[in-house]
């Protein structure tokens, strides 16, 4: 949904998990994007931000902390051409967030 990764491992999965630093999750300002803004936390010199993309999944981008979106935004996600992806099978145990984001804007931020 947001990039094209190589693989160079196994070639027989074909459900997979692909995981990349919140940092290569590129965001950008667009109406028609498939993104919405669900939150942001504050890091010092970082936002972290939770992304609901249209199919439903979620993914997190780090931006600089002068990035400031706000919720409910919709924004174009793209993964960094550099992006270097983990890739897992999915039924694969220990793959669950820890962390849940929200499912609706914080109109507070």
């Amino acid at each position: 949904e947001i990039g094209r990764f190589a693989h160079n491992g196994d070639s027989s999965l074909i459900d997979v998990v692909v995981m990349i630093r919140p940092d290569d999750v590129k965001l950008k300002p667009d109406l028609q994007g498939q993104g919405t803004i669900m939150s942001r936390e504050f890091h010092g010199s970082r936002n972290f931000y939770f992304v609901t993309l249209d199919s439903g999944v979620t993914v997190r981008s780090r931006q600089r902390s002068g990035t400031i979106y706000a919720p409910g935004l919709k924004v174009r996600v793209r993964a960094r051409k550099s992006a270097d992806p983990v890739i897992f099978p999915k039924d694969q145990p220990g793959l669950e967030p820890r962390d849940v984001p929200p499912t609706s804007p914080d109109p507070g931020l």
